[in-house]
């Protein structure tokens, strides 16, 4: 199990936690921020002279708020060096969304099993349309 510090919790007073309602005993906790916690993390390694962790630099968050608003808009790894590329992988997105969609329904009657996921055109490679 997870302690809360390992989870980068820490307490609202800078301490141990204090006041009434939150986790048990009393106490009450929040996430720390990502450089709070690192702080925090390696003055704790120190003291068990143990290795200290190190801030992540190459977290990147999508804009994007839908599904299918990053799937058509997040732009390529690499540019396309032909029009045909560019659109190849606009069909490739297309699939990819119509097949997730059906796998994410949430009736079960509507859901796709997974015969029908299996024949979709992201998985066999055929052409989308």
């Amino acid at each position: 199990a997870l302690s809360a510090a390992s989870a980068g919790i820490g307490s609202t007073d800078g301490a141990r936690g204090s006041g009434e309602g939150g986790c048990e005993g009393g106490e009450e906790w929040l996430l720390l921020p990502e450089a709070e916690y690192v702080v925090a993390k390696n003055r704790e390694a120190a003291a068990k002279n143990e290795k200290g962790v190190k801030l992540c630099r190459n977290k990147q968050y999508f804009r994007y708020k839908l599904l299918p608003d990053l799937l058509s808009r997040h732009p390529p790894r690499k540019a396309h060096a032909t029009a045909e590329e560019a659109e190849a992988e606009a069909e490739r997105r297309r699939a990819m969304l119509s097949f997730i969609s059906g796998l994410l329904q949430y009736d079960p009657a509507q859901r796709w099993t997974p015969r029908q996921a299996i024949q979709h055109p992201f998985i066999t490679g055929s052409k989308y349309t």
